[in-house]
């Protein structure tokens, strides 16, 4: 009988199905940071992005004091990286998430005090 072949057929191509839907696919991030002010900052944020998990091919695609980008891929939560940035200290500023949807993010140094 050919009914346990079409069966395992049937079985083998609901596993493929599942096993490509379900697996992440690495996407491009541009995460903007508003008033870095100084190349330590910058880097401070690239150093976080370095670290964190799923990140991969980061590279930095603009800075001046004013902002900077970097732009990267990532395959998991966007809520996992707002969570790295929001409400920490990194190089010396405490940073804030100001936007964080699709597949970019914002952030922004707070103004020091004079």
């Amino acid at each position: 009988s050919k009914e346990p072949v079409r069966s395992a057929a049937l079985a083998w191509r609901i596993a493929a199905a599942v096993a490509i839907l379900s697996s992440a696919r690495a996407e491009d991030i541009r995460l903007t940071v508003e008033e870095p002010g100084t190349r330590m900052r910058m880097d401070a944020v690239g150093s976080v992005l370095r670290q964190a998990t799923h990140v991969s091919g980061l590279r930095e695609a603009a800075f001046q004091p004013g902002r900077g980008v970097y732009v990267f891929q990532y395959d998991g939560p966007m809520a996992y990286l707002a969570d790295l940035f929001d409400g920490r200290d990194i190089g010396g500023g405490r940073v804030n998430v100001l936007h964080c949807y699709g597949k970019e993010m914002r952030i922004a140094f707070e103004a020091t005090q004079p």
